[in-house]
């Protein structure tokens, strides 16, 4: 919907009183889009093409979205590998959403790509991993702090 045309979408998008209105980031809004189309064509999804990657390091996945994506840095895409699952850190084990997020079995949990529309992890390697999630989950902050419990975000 977006992609369909860039100026009419664009000047849309800049009227909007509701968004952030800078050019720059409508434009790359646009266009991200557009890669994201492509993606999908050749990925099936987006997800198949986040999982054709997986699993990186936070620098790695910086650097991959900035060879595909435009108006990309470091914090945007911290927050949206924590937020899908494919990096740890968005809730605390003290968060009550966290045992939530270990039964889901996300991405961070898992070491390597293959057949992971297939692989469901029994109890005990679902335990193991969430405790390494736990462990990586401590040496990581939110906004540059540690935060736990009441402070997780979508608490």
């Amino acid at each position: 919907m977006v992609v369909d045309d860039q100026n009419t979408d664009g000047v849309r998008l800049l009227s909007d009183a509701g968004i952030i209105r800078d050019r720059l980031k409508v434009n790359a809004v646009i266009e991200n889009a557009r890669r994201i189309q492509s993606l999908r064509n050749e990925y099936g999804s987006f997800k198949g093409w986040l999982d054709s990657h997986h699993p990186q390091t936070l620098e790695n996945w910086t650097k991959l979205f900035k060879r595909n994506f435009i108006f990309t840095g470091g914090e945007i895409v911290k927050e949206f590998l924590m937020r899908t699952g494919y990096l740890p850190g968005a809730h605390a084990s003290d968060c009550p959403i966290y045992e939530v997020v270990i039964a889901k079995s996300p991405a961070c949990l898992m070491t390597s790509t293959a057949n992971r529309s297939e692989t469901t992890l029994d109890a005990s390697a679902r335990v193991c991993r969430a405790e390494q999630y736990e462990s990586m989950v401590s040496r990581t902050s939110y906004n540059g702090k540690k935060e736990r419990g009441e402070n997780c975000p979508d608490w």
